[in-house]
């Protein structure tokens, strides 16, 4: 197939998940990054990078060093000492890598943050790359620009001439068109040069579904710039910030949309892309690109416009605690409900397959299901939500009564389907590692309908005499400033509560 699996890690950055551990206490510079100019760095790298070289085939390997945040912290942003320590430290995890005879790629994002009084990669006030700021990067490296976020093929464009200075051709290296080929040369590591990839992404992070409507806007001048400055490799980034909660199969018109832009002609219509890629979303996995669109829109703010902005409103609402409701007055007045019913509707009407999965058995698109089960459990949580309020506040005893017997049973129904929908698209792409988390979630929104159903039935109990506090509290907006479609992207912990429900990033945490 001309496929090539190329291992990625961190080695300045992100690296958390191991950091928070005592035993790595000596190479632990902050909470997500190891200490730099370190020998015992070092040897925790190089043993790192042993394992990959004997376990993959593939003779590349992602080194990462995007978002080292801190790194500037005892100096002022563009300080030449921590330039320096950053410029060493790469060269020092590059020559590693060589030892193991691997060529590396390294994303680029360091060498313009330290440069930036904002920490900002996309700064426009930061120069293109100078002689000094290359100085002592060694050759056989391949820097990652990586950018998911702009939407005008100059602005890529722009970002792809500052990285000018830093790129040495190589003859070594195989250019040829093929994908396929660049990425097998004979011994990479020894072929020099430094050339530039560029990384677009597909927006599966932090939501329950990839935005595909942003995808598309963002990948489509990526790719006309990368054709216009020669760049020959690129990739689309999946990327699973907080919890991996998206489904995974969401992202299939992502990835034939790219696949398609890549390989079409400079002057092919946008919408012409889009007509192959839809058709090769289907052929090669049964997915219709449309229906996935459509089902994208849960994460469009009711009144927003389709690809204006990357805000992930369905997991707040999935998540939002349902007595606090801390989030529902930023979308007040805009039927939430009736928005959601509708897309769990449309969604109902197109999830069945036209014939019989010959590998699965499936009649239905599972992953389709999935986003049906989310409109539902959406369209019933923020009625009855709303609708828990409005009974609090008229005092409508029997109102409350039925909201706390069948209404709640039914909203709690959907929650469970849910849950186990998830979990069993989460088993089937994936390791069962980390779905503790995802299901740690659901417990908590679970755990909070019954001491919701518990806090009424008290309510009840006194004829609606005494205050509810999480009832009683005067909501609003927390965004009041900002427009529909520029709403933001919120994690787990700040959609299910406005308090701070973890200490992990606390000085006080046992396992530091």
């Amino acid at each position: 197939w001309g496929l090539e699996l190329v291992p990625c890690i961190q080695t300045l950055g992100h690296l958390e998940q191991v950091l928070k551990w005592a035993q790595f206490s000596g190479v632990r510079a902050s909470r997500t990054r190891i200490r730099m100019d370190s020998d015992q760095s070092m040897t925790l790298l190089n043993r790192m990078i042993e394992v990959i070289s004997t376990t993959f085939t593939s003779r590349r390997i992602h080194i990462g060093m995007d978002e080292p945040f801190g790194v500037d912290s005892n100096s002022q942003p563009g300080g030449a000492e921590v330039a320096a320590s950053v410029r060493r430290h790469l060269a020092r995890v590059v020559q590693l890598c060589h030892a193991h005879a691997l060529r590396p790629l390294a994303y680029s994002d360091p060498l313009f943050r330290l440069q930036s009084q904002q920490n900002n990669y996309y700064d426009p006030k930061v120069p293109p790359l100078s002689s000094v700021d290359v100085e002592g990067l060694p050759l056989g490296l391949d820097l990652v620009y990586w950018d998911y976020y702009h939407l005008s093929a100059s602005e890529y464009s722009s970002m792809m001439l500052k990285h000018r200075t830093a790129l040495i051709p190589s003859s070594s290296l195989n250019t040829s068109a093929s994908p396929a080929s660049s990425f097998l040369p004979l011994r990479p590591h020894q072929a020099g040069g430094r050339s530039l990839v560029a990384a677009a992404g597909a927006w599966t992070w932090t939501r329950l579904w990839a935005s595909l409507p942003w995808a598309y806007r963002t990948i489509e001048p990526m790719l006309k710039a990368a054709k216009s400055h020669g760049v020959n490799q690129v990739y689309v980034c999946m990327w699973m910030d907080d919890g991996a909660e998206v489904e995974f199969w969401s992202a299939i018109p992502a990835l034939t949309f790219f696949a398609t832009q890549a390989w079409a002609a400079p002057h092919t219509t946008s919408q012409s892309v889009k007509s192959l890629a839809s058709s090769l979303s289907w052929a090669v996995a049964s997915v219709s690109s449309t229906s996935y669109i459509v089902a994208a829109g849960m994460d469009v703010p009711p009144g927003g416009t389709p690809g204006t902005g990357t805000s992930n409103v369905a997991k707040w609402l999935l998540w939002e605690d349902p007595l606090i409701g801390h989030l529902s007055a930023q979308l007040e007045g805009r039927n939430v409900t009736g928005y959601y019913a509708e897309l769990y509707h449309w969604i109902s009407d197109h999830v069945q397959l036209e014939y019989t999965d010959p590998l699965t058995g499936y009649t239905r698109d599972m992953a389709l299901e999935y986003a049906q089960r989310v409109a539902l459990a959406l369209a019933l949580k923020t009625k009855w939500q709303e609708d828990v309020r409005s009974a609090y506040y008229s005092r409508d005893v029997d109102g409350m009564k039925v909201l706390v017997g069948l209404r709640l049973q039914e909203l709690q129904g959907a929650v469970h389907s849910l849950w186990r929908a998830h979990r069993g698209r989460w088993l089937l792409h994936f390791k069962p590692f980390g779905l503790e988390v995802l299901e740690m979630r659901y417990g908590t929104l679970r755990i909070r309908l019954e001491t919701a159903r518990d806090r009424l039935k008290t309510w009840l109990e006194s004829g609606g005499i005494f205050d509810l506090e999480e009832l009683s509290q005067r909501r609003v907006a927390p965004f009041p400033h900002l427009d529909i479609n520029n709403l933001p992207i919120l994690c787990w912990g700040n959609a299910a509560t406005p308090a701070t429900p973890s200490i992990c990033h606390d000085s006080l945490c046992p396992l530091l």
